[in-house]
């Protein structure tokens, strides 16, 4: 009899990605290692930096240290602010 095995308890695993994707989000300042979101997340850390790695060659994520591997949001926002193009800035135009 199968039915022994947590009975009902495992359903469908939630998709991991996004969740970690908006912890970082969250946090756009912070870095952290995979270890530490795992902890946040109840989840297993070699997961979780496996789901990094991936958000990270998606551009969704950052690998800011390569040990101990920390990770941050990519932040668009933050990024455009150092180009400084002002192409939709209309403020100049007299």
């Amino acid at each position: 009899m199968r039915a022994s095995r947590a009975a009902g308890d495992r359903g469908a695993p939630s998709p991991l990605r996004p969740l970690i994707a908006e912890h970082l989000n969250a946090h756009p300042d912070k870095e952290f290692t995979p270890g530490e979101i795992a902890k946040v997340l109840d989840r297993s850390s070699g997961a979780v930096a496996n789901a990094l790695d991936t958000l990270v060659g998606r551009g969704e994520a950052v690998l800011t240290c390569e040990r101990p591997r920390r990770f941050r949001a990519a932040n668009p926002a933050n990024s455009g602010a150092t180009t400084g193009s002002g192409d939709g800035d209309s403020t100049d135009a007299a």
